[in-house]
């Protein structure tokens, strides 16, 4: 499509009536000069589409890339998901800040969905790698 840079695939969920439902984008993950897989870039959701929405998109997409020979998909980042000390210089106050601000409800209800975004990844059963 015109609107995706090199590379990129689009994923679309619509409604029987034909209604977009959701969209799922992923850029390429280059090797020498090849793809060989793909991370999640974009993805949403109308409101009042099914919780299963972007579950089902993200399933289909990653199957559809396992039968395409993709040995690589990634669903980003879990933001502030389980801080533990790095091994690197680091502040005590900050590492225990970002634990209580993904632990505490008024964050995730209110401010950002740590836990729900951690939740949805953790239900594809992938390898999780700490990122600092």
């Amino acid at each position: 499509s015109e609107e995706l840079g090199a590379g990129m695939r689009r994923f679309l969920l619509h409604s029987p009536e034909g209604r977009l439902l959701a969209i799922l984008d992923f850029d390429p993950l280059f090797r020498d000069g090849k793809v060989i897989g793909y991370t999640t870039a974009f993805k949403r959701k109308q409101i009042d589409a099914t919780p299963h929405a972007e579950v089902g998109l993200t399933k289909f997409a990653v199957d559809r890339f396992r039968e395409e020979g993709i040995s690589q998909v990634t669903l980003g980042l879990s933001p502030l998901l389980d801080i533990e000390p790095s091994g690197f210089a680091e502040s005590d106050f900050w590492r225990n800040a970002f634990q209580r601000a993904y632990n505490s409800p008024w964050v995730n209800r209110s401010r950002f969905n740590l836990q729900g975004q951690a939740a949805f990844k953790r239900r594809f059963h992938g390898v999780e790698e700490p990122t600092y």
